[in-house]
């Protein structure tokens, strides 16, 4: 009687974060095809896929790639960019209580190199509505989006947990 009784405890400590993360993953999903559908909508030219992941602290991180080499030609990239960065803007000032980290975006020829680029959400928000106020013309928006961005490199093999990573 006694181990039926904890693994019900058990049960009911747990719950909570189980149902937390399975709430956060649903939310993330359901987010992440508003954001394709919007930027397919907007973007004829390739697929957008997006794909939830967990960010840090807690908030949500979302991984926007294109079945095209949108990064290789200027004109693509930057209406590309411009989409992915206002569609997203949009649903998370949609969904102000989601919290949301960061924006990794790639293409078809730089996943393979393992390259994506990194734009914080608070970013993505702000010219989002700026953008929507006609505070800012796309070519301003583009130029920060371009100045807020980072090169995230993968590694091919992540180190184990308790190993560091070998110098850069």
């Amino acid at each position: 009687m006694r181990m039926a009784g904890y693994c019900f405890l058990t049960l009911l400590t747990c719950l909570p974060a189980i149902l937390w993360a399975d709430a956060t993953a649903d939310k993330g999903m359901a987010l992440c095809y508003q954001i394709e559908r919007d930027v397919n909508v907007m973007i004829d030219f390739t697929n957008t896929s997006c794909t939830p992941a967990s960010g840090k602290g807690g908030a949500l991180s979302f991984i926007l790639n294109s079945s095209r080499p949108v990064f290789s030609i200027e004109k693509a990239k930057m209406g590309w960019l411009l989409a992915a960065i206002a569609a997203t803007g949009a649903v998370l000032n949609k969904n102000k209580s989601t919290s949301v980290d960061e924006i990794l975006m790639s293409d078809v020829l730089l996943m393979k190199q393992r390259i994506w680029y990194r734009i914080s959400a608070e970013t993505a928000k702000s010219l989002q509505r700026r953008a929507k106020a006609d505070q800012i013309d796309l070519e301003t928006m583009y130029s920060e989006i371009s100045k807020s961005m980072s090169r995230v490199d993968v590694p091919l093999k992540l180190p184990a947990p308790n190993q560091q990573r070998p110098p850069s």
